[in-house]
C-alpha cells in the first residue's frame, strides 16, 4: 500500500481522500509542522509521496524541504498552491521538490498515473539484486543524516540496530570534519566526479574508525564530513584525548594520501540528556572557529571556551588616524593603525559570520573612499577591477582576511606614495624654474611656496630632502654662477652685477661670493 504524507493542509486526511485518492490504495498520513515531520519519517521510511502545501508560511515550508532533501529520502515531493506565483514555485523548485501543482489542476487521475510510476520503481528494485548493499548503506546513512533532525532520542535505538549501527546515545562523541581550501580542490573535478573525491575521504575516514573504534560517518557535502563516535573512556579527559588522536589519525591519512587539510570541530559528550541535534550544533559551531584558530585545527569543547564573544561596534568613526597615514604614504604607520582597527574584530563571535564580514567591508569601504576623494582609479591603484565582498568570502580563516587587507593597505600606501613622489618632483622642478626665472629678486620662501600651493614649512622639508640644499643655499648657488658669468662675460662693476643678481648691499654680495668661491668678486674677474 502506498503511504503518503500531507503536510501542513487545512481540512482533514478524509477529504483529501476522497477528494484526491478515490482510486487509488493507499494510507494517508498527516504533519502540521517540522517536528511531526521529523517524527513521522523516522517511523515511516517508505513513504513514497509527500504532498506539502506552500499555502502556510512559505519561508516554514521551504524549511521543509530543504530538510527532507538534506536526509536524501527518495521521495516524489509535490508543492501544492493556490496561488500561481512563479517565484515560490522557482524556490521551491529550488529546495528540491519534484512538481509544483495548483489545487485546480489536482485530480485522481493525475495521482494514479503517479501510483503506476511508483510501482514501475518497486518491479524495478526487485530486479535489481546487486543494490542490496548499496541501498542499505543509503538507508544508513539517511537515518545518521536524519538523527541530526530529531529534537528527542526517542526510538533510535530499534532503527540503528536494523542497520547496525552500533552506537551507543548515553556514550555519544559527533566529531564535525571541514575540508579546507575547498574551493581550490573543487577546481579540479567536475560535477560528475567530485562524487569520487567524497567517497574517497569518507573512505578514509571509516577505515580509521573500523581501525581504532566504534563509529560510523556519513557525508553532509563534499567539504563536510560527520563522525559519530562511541569510545570506553575512564574520565573525560582520557576520553577527549582519545578523540583527539583519532581525529588527528585521521587528518594525517588524509594529508598524506590525499594531500588535503582537514579542520575538525569536536562536540562534548551525549550521556543521554543531550540529544544529537545539540551535538552536532556543537561540532559544527566548534568547526566555525577554525576561521580563529586556523586551518587543520582540532577545536575541542575545552579550546571553544577559550573564545568569549564580544559585540563587534562598527569600525566608522575609529579610521581618523588611519586616515591620516594614508595621506602621509607611511607603510609603517599604516600598517600600525590598522592593526588597531583589526583588533576590533578579533574574537568576535565565529557564529556570526556575516558581522564579521560587514566589519572588515567597513574597512575596506574607508579605504576605497579615501581613494575616491583623492581622485585616484581603484582599478589603477589595484591593477584590475575587483569584487571585494567576494574576495573576502572565499577566505576561510580570520588571518587570511587580515593578512589580505594588510596587503591591500601596503599596496594603496606605495600607489599614494608614489604618486606623491611624482608630485613632489614636479614642484621642486617648478621652484628651481621659479628660482632660475626670478633670482634677481628679492626671493623669500613664502613666495616660492605660494606659487606651487605648498606651506612654507612642507615646501622646505621636501625641497631640502630632494635636492640636499636647504631653499637659501640653492637660491644662493643660483646667484652666485650668474655672477661668476657676468664677471667673466661683462665689464659690469662688481657692485652692479651684485644688484643684477638680488644683492642691492655690495659688501653682503663679496661676503657671499667669497664663501661660495673662495674668491673676492674682483679677484675672480681678474683671475
Amino acid at each position: 500500500m502506498t503511504k503518503i504524507l500531507l503536510i501542513s493542509f487545512d481540512d482533514t486526511a478524509g477529504y483529501y481522500s476522497e477528494r484526491w485518492f478515490k482510486k487509488i490504495s493507499c494510507e494517508i498520513l498527516e504533519a502540521k509542522n517540522k517536528s511531526e515531520v521529523i517524527k513521522l519519517m523516522n517511523q515511516n521510511i517508505d513513504i513514497k509521496l509527500i504532498m506539502l502545501s506552500m499555502d502556510m508560511d512559505s519561508k516554514k515550508a521551504l524549511s521543509i524541504i530543504s530538510y527532507l532533501k538534506s536526509i536524501d529520502i527518495r521521495v516524489f515531493m509535490i508543492a501544492v498552491s493556490q496561488s500561481s506565483d512563479f517565484n515560490l514555485a522557482r524556490e521551491a523548485f529550488r529546495h528540491g521538490v519534484s512538481d509544483y501543482m495548483l489545487y485546480s489542476e489536482l485530480n485522481s487521475g493525475y495521482f494514479k498515473k503517479l501510483q503506476a510510476r511508483f510501482s514501475d520503481i518497486e518491479n524495478k528494485k526487485s530486479q535489481e539484486a546487486t543494490t542490496s548493499s548499496t541501498d542499505l548503506s543509503t538507508s544508513k546513512d539517511r537515518l545518521l543524516k536524519h538523527m541530526l533532525e530529531v529534537e528527542k532520542n526517542y526510538d533510535m535505538e530499534d532503527a540503528m540496530n536494523k542497520f547496525g549501527i552500533k552506537l551507543k546515545l548515553n556514550n555519544l562523541i559527533l566529531c564535525y570534519l571541514w575540508v579546507d581550501d575547498f574551493q581550490s580542490i573543487s577546481e579540479k573535478y567536475d560535477g560528475n566526479t567530485i562524487g569520487d573525491f567524497s567517497d574517497n575521504v569518507k573512505r578514509h575516514i571509516d577505515t580509521t574508525i573500523r581501525d581504532i573504534c566504534c563509529g560510523e560517518s556519513v557525508v553532509l557535502s563534499p567539504q563536510e564530513y560527520l563522525l559519530f563516535m562511541s569510545l570506553e573512556y575512564n574520565n573525560m579527559e582520557d576520553l577527549m584525548d582519545r578523540v583527539y588522536d583519532i581525529i588527528t589519525v585521521i587528518n594525517t591519512n588524509l594529508h598524506d594520501s590525499m594531500e588535503i587539510s582537514v579542520s575538525t570541530g569536536i562536540s562534548s559528550l551525549g550521556t543521554g540528556d543531550k540529544n544529537i541535534r545539540e551535538l552536532y550544533e556543537e561540532a559544527r559551531y566548534n568547526v566555525k572557529l577554525r576561521f580563529v584558530f586556523g586551518k587543520g585545527t582540532i577545536i575541542t569543547p575545552e579550546i571553544s571556551k577559550k573564545i568569549t564573544p564580544k559585540k563587534i561596534d562598527s569600525i566608522f568613526g575609529k579610521e581618523e588616524k588611519f586616515i591620516r597615514t594614508l595621506i602621509e604614504a607611511d607603510k609603517e604607520k599604516a600598517q600600525y593603525e590598522l592593526e588597531v582597527l583589526l583588533k576590533l574584530i578579533r574574537n568576535s563571535d565565529p557564529g556570526r559570520l556575516d558581522k564579521i564580514y560587514a566589519s572588515y567591508m567597513e574597512i575596506i569601504y574607508i579605504i576605497i573612499k579615501f581613494i575616491n576623494e583623492k581622485c585616484y582609479d581603484t582599478v589603477e591603484v589595484f591593477g584590475q577591477n575587483l569584487d571585494f565582498y567576494d574576495i573576502i568570502a572565499k577566505f576561510e580563516t580570520q588571518e587570511e582576511i587580515n593578512e589580505w587587507i594588510k596587503d591591500i593597505t601596503d599596496i594603496v600606501v606605495s600607489y599614494l606614495k608614489e604618486k606623491r613622489d611624482v608630485k613632489v618632483n614636479r614642484a621642486i622642478l617648478r621652484v628651481q624654474e621659479f628660482i632660475r626665472n626670478n633670482y634677481h629678486n628679492d626671493l623669500t620662501l613664502k613666495m616660492a611656496s605660494d606659487f606651487v600651493g605648498l606651506s612654507e614649512s612642507h615646501l622646505s622639508n621636501i625641497f631640502t630632502k630632494k635636492t640636499g640644499q636647504t631653499f637659501t643655499d640653492y637660491l644662493t648657488s643660483v646667484r652666485i654662477e650668474k655672477a661668476k658669468e657676468l664677471l667673466e662675460t661683462t665689464n659690469l662693476k662688481v657692485y652692479e652685477v651684485g644688484v643684477s643678481i638680488g644683492y642691492a648691499n655690495v659688501e653682503h654680495f663679496s661676503r657671499v661670493f667669497k664663501k661660495f668661491t673662495g674668491l673676492s668678486p674682483n679677484n675672480y674677474k681678474n683671475s
